[in-house]
């Protein structure tokens, strides 16, 4: 649910004007995204690696008919990681180089020269800096 709410930000409107929204709004509007995919992700599949990292020591003592046991450390830890590798990221991110909702002008002008229209985006200069290493660092945990 955490993923999925990464929805409701997409879904801003500046009223095709950005006169009205302070800039810390647009910051944080385009930063919550990154920020809500990522950590949804990352306890939906830390979970979902910590039961399969369970259920593989218990069927490996299983096979020597050994009694095993699984501490809550040895679920915990795989989450703790990935999610602390995943905030530093977002962390530096955010404060070095955050997305900022920018109005830009779509192509071509009317008989008086004025714009047709504009869309709004989230930009950073160096967003494939953080994007690149939390998308490799989540990769690895599906594979």
């Amino acid at each position: 649910t955490i993923m999925a709410a990464a929805l409701i930000p997409l879904s801003m409107d500046d009223g095709g004007s950005l006169k009205d929204t302070p800039e810390s709004y647009n910051i944080a509007v385009c930063m919550s995204v990154p920020w809500l995919a990522f950590s949804g992700f990352t306890i939906t599949f830390s979970a979902l690696f910590s039961k399969t990292i369970r259920i593989m020591k218990i069927l490996s003592g299983g096979q020597r008919f050994r009694r095993k046991t699984v501490n809550v450390y040895d679920v915990l830890l795989p989450f703790t990681i990935l999610f602390l590798l995943n905030l530093a990221i977002l962390i530096l991110w955010t404060v070095q180089d955050p997305l900022t909702y920018t109005r830009l002008d779509h192509r071509g002008l009317d008989g008086w020269n004025r714009v047709i229209s504009s869309y709004g985006t989230c930009k950073s200069e160096n967003a494939n800096y953080y994007m690149i290493p939390l998308f490799v660092l989540n990769l690895v945990v599906l594979l």
